[in-house]
């Protein structure tokens, strides 16, 4: 029975190491995850108190914000309203 358990754990080590790449990705592309995106990705046995703050930590070292889905909002009107000013450019001195 020693064997199924370890296989289990190898098993769950990659489908959550898979996960934690997928909500990497997302939060590099967005910037930022929510906190809903979390809960509803991550498996029940990352969601207790130090697996979360091990998570959160990681987002953090990582530069990826963790927001209310109110803060999303905010952030993705932001990110409109930047996309539409103008850009400026470097220009020499000759």
């Amino acid at each position: 029975m020693a064997k199924k358990s370890g296989t289990k754990r190898k098993t769950s080590k990659k489908i959550n190491k898979k996960i934690l790449n997928e909500l990497i990705e997302k939060g590099r592309k967005q910037g930022y995850l929510t906190y809903d995106e979390l809960n509803s990705m991550l498996p029940d046995e990352m969601l207790s108190a130090e697996k979360i703050d091990e998570t959160l930590m990681m987002f953090d070292e990582l530069e990826i914000d963790i927001v209310t889905k109110d803060k999303q909002k905010i952030v993705a009107s932001e990110d409109k309203q930047l996309a539409k000013k103008p850009r400026l450019t470097e220009v020499s001195a000759n």
